[in-house]
Parts: C-alpha cells; sequence; structure tokens
C-alpha cells in the first residue's frame, strides 16, 4: 500500500491503495450524564455522576447536534480486497471553542498535519478524499505537496468571474461555477447559464512546490481553443 510503483500512472484515475481516505465522527463518552451532580425532586437525594470533562455538544454534517469527543481517522485500503482497511492514524480534535480547548487543532487544520506526516513517510501516496470540512486553505498546502484532493463542492457558492479570454476575433467569458471552469452564455431571453469546459488532463508541474492545471479545450465555432489553468 501507498508504494511508489503502481499499475496506474493517472493523477486524476489512482490506484485506490494509493489513496488516503478520512472523515471525523463523535464518538460516545463513557457517560452520558453531563453534571456531576443531581438532584431528585422528589425525595431531595443528591446523586454523584462520573462526567466526561471533555464532551460537549458539536454538530455534525446534515445538522445533527450529538454529544460526545471528536475524532480523525485515516485509512488506507487495497482496492476489490473486503477486509483489507488500515487505520494509519487518528487524532482528537477541537470540537469546543478555541478559548475553551486552544490544545487541540481544528479539523482542516488537524488533517492537513495527519496527511503531511504520512506523506514524509508513504512518497507514493497520490490522493486524499475527504469531505466539506476541508476548505481552500487546507487543500493549498496539500496540493503543493503533490496530492490530488478529493472533496465534496460547497452547495450555495454564487458563480464567480475568472477571465476573459481572447484570441483574435473570439471573446470568452469564464466563470467558476459548481466547482468548474464554465463558460458564462446569455440566451436571447435574457438568461445566464453556465456552461462546463471539457477537461483533456490533469497536468503536474514539480519544482519546489508542485502545481496542477486543467488543460482545458474552449469550444468556438471559429477554432476551438485550449487553455491551461492552475488548480488550487
Amino acid at each position: 500500500m501507498m508504494s511508489e510503483t503502481g499499475m496506474r500512472v493517472s493523477r486524476s484515475y489512482p490506484e485506490r491503495h494509493q489513496v488516503i481516505h478520512a472523515d471525523a465522527t463523535v464518538a460516545c463518552p463513557p457517560s452520558s450524564q453531563r453534571h456531576r451532580e443531581t438532584v431528585d425532586k422528589v425525595t431531595g437525594e443528591i446523586r454523584s455522576h462520573r462526567v466526561d470533562p471533555d464532551a460537549s455538544n458539536t454538530v455534525e454534517g446534515g445538522g445533527t447536534r450529538v454529544y460526545g469527543n471528536k475524532f480523525l481517522s485515516a485509512a488506507v485500503r487495497l482496492g476489490g480486497i473486503p477486509h483489507s482497511r488500515v487505520i494509519l492514524g487518528i487524532e482528537s480534535i477541537r470540537h469546543k471553542s478555541a478559548k475553551r480547548d486552544p490544545h487541540r487543532d481544528d479539523e482542516g487544520t488537524a488533517f492537513v498535519k495527519l496527511a503531511r506526516y504520512i506523506l514524509g513517510r508513504a512518497p507514493g501516496l497520490r490522493a486524499i478524499t475527504y469531505d466539506t470540512a476541508l476548505r481552500g486553505s487546507h487543500r493549498a498546502p496539500l496540493i503543493a505537496d503533490g496530492l490530488v484532493v478529493f472533496t465534496t463542492q460547497h452547495g450555495g457558492l454564487a458563480p464567480e468571474s475568472l477571465q476573459r479570454f481572447e484570441s483574435g476575433p473570439c471573446r470568452h467569458d469564464l466563470y467558476v461555477a459548481e466547482g468548474r471552469v464554465c463558460e458564462r452564455k446569455i440566451t436571447i431571453n435574457g438568461t445566464t447559464y453556465y456552461t462546463p469546459l471539457p477537461v483533456g488532463e490533469l497536468e503536474r508541474r514539480q519544482s519546489k512546490r508542485t502545481r496542477f492545471y486543467h488543460r482545458l479545450t474552449i469550444p468556438c465555432p471559429v477554432e476551438d481553443h485550449i487553455l491551461r489553468i492552475r488548480v488550487d
């Protein structure tokens, strides 16, 4: 697993054992009690309970509130072979405010540290997968280290202008929409829509820092244009 040799050389479609999957989950504490002492309203009896001081309420994906301790785990497995998953690391991550828990890292920061630690010992690692907890500030250092980062695109982001491509008489307005480079087009009734541009290849250029580029094709009635956009 995570060896430098492999059948596939494509960065877009790496072998399964060259990909790390990680996720965070909230584990139930040993005791569900949240107060060290409770008073029976009928008898007045005071009862003592064991309480986990690290546990707290946190919100998982989908808005579900759960009580416990949050942990991050990273694993790798072989493709097509059941029960081959190997857990590479487990980290306790911050699930309270930074003021209440200054000694733990937030989820994204903890994962970046763990991924770079693993990459330093397994240079054959090609890619990682994660959910929407990763932001651009977390993806950027991993991309610079040569990893392809597969994450779910955040929803609800408005299309953003990227650049205007000009070549002779041709003009194409390029936007970023739904995690893709798109061409903005306007219909005769004034409706705006965005057409994703075909990606010919994910190019990798390495020096002190690795950079990835999408080699895109802009369909045009005059002639198709080739454009390279850096993936950040």
